[in-house]
């Protein structure tokens, strides 16, 4: 590890840093107390009685999310109104990775164009690295191979999907032509949500419109009101849905640039024969510690920089972007445009419960119901899947074949959830600082370095930005130099650099995240195994998930959480039904995205019904699964030989036993072998899983 890189500044720099560490002891930090209250009401004066609206369900927030939900729940015939307060879609980007789960969803169920998010996607050999350089344009001091790891993946057969790197504004724009040719999903741009009264039967909203400019506005009738407004959380706050966790982990400045790197960056030679970055964590001397996500590396790119809002202004890295940009490049003749510039504070927090208000119709999904650091790309991707849970159940309640019980396992098995990837994704979090503490840089020097706007706040604007950017310079420069020299200590340093990056990788592949996830705890909607849980079929290979223990939140902190990269097909109850390709599929896939899975196992499942699967000797269980389906349960069964070996190497069952899966396509239940009434046990348990068995809500 370097010494401290503030000796080689001067002895001036020096006291000027000891007492700004002073200061960060004494001085309390009044980002973490700052506490947001709820907009205030805007009730429209004027109500149009032409506008009413009825609907099943309405959705407020046509982000990604919001319009996943309402496609999800058109797949199950249910109406929806989607409210968004923007006029359009589009804006900086936000989230840029889609996993391959949520590709198994979008793709599969929600039938969004594969064609259209491909075509808004990075080329995967551009984004081969994450990479850690004093400059974009410098030789990386250490890099990691993500698609390295990506293809191991892929190559696995574990999954028929893919991982995307793409911008969040072109995720939207493939899901939009999804919505706009669904008849059962109106979208309405323009129109935010003003409040809204619960009663016995559903629930009653103004609308605003005009994003509540206008003095208009008008009612809709619904079943429920889902709140996918984001980390706003809007209907939350109304109705007092609390959060638990971390605010204000760090607050960020946001700079969107649009800048062509393809000449710039070393790996870009040769048309990227050796992959592009991923991301690069850059120490520019005029800039500090930045991170610059790369959405293209020939278009765009978001620099994410530390933000102190209660010391520095976000207007001084507004007036000083350009000299930003060029030292994060690191070099003068190469032209950018900075397109935008936004702040945020990194949270860590998830709601206490997702199912609320005053008669329970109030359903909160993704970001509004939980807030994670951005390490590892988790919270749009958790958001999809929420979505994925909660629509199949929504729609059995609506259409009276499962019991509005079933709307509290959503939020006790997706709670459980955001809670593991919210745990993963601070652990990423801090996680990051290692490669940087190398150099000497860690967060704290960057709060003393930020304080010294602070402690020369009677000096001009001009001059005080001066003196600050003169320290960090010096600070930055003796810390990289060493780093970066051709020498025996150079060579040392960049090593220490190399096992710290090398220790990212849950932070970069998260396949036991992604496919791992599983419900298999009390109240959740499946049936837990019978079976001896010292069995191999029964113990669970996805560590942590284990029995439903969950994480242990101080041994990740200590060791990397192998089992975030990690992941293992089974058919444990709550688990994802596991990708097989079969030589005869039973059924001929239809959609538009069938070539990726039309001979998976995930081609039997449909999404407005259960499915049963069965083998040699499960002739019963077919019969059983139609009398199910006679008597109100949807559910379709199939059979597999034991000629399709990819399948009879992952259902842990015997061929006469059976599993059954949710729309979801998460195993609901299954049964090791033949039983003496499969009718009864396959009723029992559906009856468990839709909690028919329960009193009403």
């Amino acid at each position: 590890m370097i010494g401290n890189p503030l000796a080689k500044v001067g002895e001036a720099s020096a006291v000027v840093i000891a007492i700004l560490a002073v200061m960060i002891a004494v001085v309390p930090n009044p980002d973490k107390r700052v506490e947001r209250k709820p907009p205030p009401i805007r009730q429209p004066q004027l109500i149009n009685e032409d506008l009413h609206t009825k609907t099943e369900v309405l959705i407020t927030g046509g982000g990604p999310v919001g319009m996943i939900t309402a496609l999800l729940l058109a797949k199950q015939n249910i109406s929806s109104v989607v409210i968004e307060r923007r006029f359009r879609h589009g804006g900086a980007p936000a989230a840029h990775q889609l996993n391959f789960r949520s590709n198994e969803i979008l793709q599969r169920d929600a039938q969004v164009s594969r064609d259209l998010l491909r075509k808004g996607a990075t080329p995967m050999n551009e984004y081969r690295w994450v990479k850690m350089a004093t400059s974009l344009a410098s030789p990386p001091l250490a890099k990691l191979d993500h698609v390295g790891n990506l293809n191991k993946t892929i190559e696995s057969g574990i999954t028929w999907a893919e991982y995307l790197n793409i911008p969040q504004d072109m995720t939207e724009r493939a899901i939009l032509q999804a919505v706009e040719a669904e008849p059962l999903v109106d979208l309405r741009f323009g129109h935010s949500f003003a409040n809204h009264v619960e009663d016995e039967s559903g629930v009653t909203t103004t609308v605003a419109l005009d994003s509540g400019i206008s003095r208009w506005g008008y009612h809709v009738r619904s079943r429920y009101i889902i709140d996918a407004t984001g980390s706003k959380g809007v209907i939350r706050r109304r109705v007092n849905m609390t959060m638990s966790g971390e605010r204000g982990v760090m607050n960020v400045i946001n700079l969107h640039v649009r800048m062509d790197l393809t000449d710039v960056v070393p790996e870009a030679k040769d048309n990227f024969r050796d992959g592009g970055a991923l991301m690069t964590w850059t120490f520019a001397p005029d800039v500090g510690g930045a991170v610059a996500i790369h959405h293209n590396m020939s278009s765009h790119s978001s620099v994410q920089i530390q933000h102190f809002p209660s010391i520095v202004s976000a207007s001084e890295f507004t007036d000083n972007g350009a000299r930003i940009i060029r030292s994060l490049i690191g070099r003068d003749d190469v032209p950018f445009e900075i397109e935008a510039v936004d702040t945020w504070r990194m949270d860590c927090q998830i709601a206490d419960k997702y199912r609320g208000g005053s008669h329970g119709k109030t359903i909160l999904v993704g970001d509004s119901a939980h807030r994670f650091p951005p390490t590892g790309g988790l919270g749009l991707n958790t958001g999809v899947a929420d979505a994925h849970n909660l629509a199949w159940k929504m729609g059995m309640v609506i259409r009276g074949e499962a019991s509005e019980d079933l709307l509290d396992s959503y939020g006790i098995e997706r709670r459980h959830v955001a809670q593991s990837n919210s745990a993963v994704s601070l652990d990423n979090f801090h996680r990051m600082e290692h490669p940087v503490s190398v150099l000497g840089l860690d967060k704290k020097g960057a709060e003393m370095l930020a304080y010294l706007n602070y402690l020369l706040w009677p000096i001009p604007k001009g001059w005080r930005q001066g003196a600050s950017h003169f320290i960090r310079k010096q600070v930055v420069s003796a810390a990289t130099s060493a780093a970066s020299a051709d020498d025996a200590n150079g060579e040392r340093i960049r090593k220490q650099i190399q096992e710290a990056m090398d220790l990212q990788i849950s932070h970069f592949n998260s396949i036991g995240l992604d496919l791992g996830f599983h419900y298999n705890f009390p109240d959740m909607g499946v049936v837990p195994d019978t079976c001896d849980e010292s069995s191999e079929a029964c113990e669970h290979p996805n560590k942590g998930w284990h029995l439903g223990k969950g994480i242990d939140g101080d041994a990740i902190k200590k060791q990397m959480p192998e089992w975030t990269y990690t992941y293992f097909p089974v058919t444990i109850p709550g688990s994802r039904l596991p990708h097989a390709n079969l030589k005869n599929s039973p059924v001929n896939a239809v959609g538009a995205n069938n070539e990726r899975w039309k001979s998976s196992t995930h081609a039997l499942l449909a999404y407005n019904r259960f499915t049963l699967i069965t083998g040699e000797g499960g002739e019963a269980w077919i019969k059983a699964a139609k009398a199910i389906q006679d008597s109100g349960i949807k559910m379709k069964a199939f059979l597999i030989n034991e000629e399709e070996e990819a399948w009879t190497k992952v259902r842990q069952v015997e061929a006469n036993g059976c599993v059954v899966i949710r729309p979801d396509g998460h195993v609901a239940m299954r049964s090791m072998e033949m039983v003496a009434d499969p009718a009864g046990f396959l009723e029992t348990g559906l009856r468990h899983v839709l909690k028919l068995d329960h009193s009403t809500h």
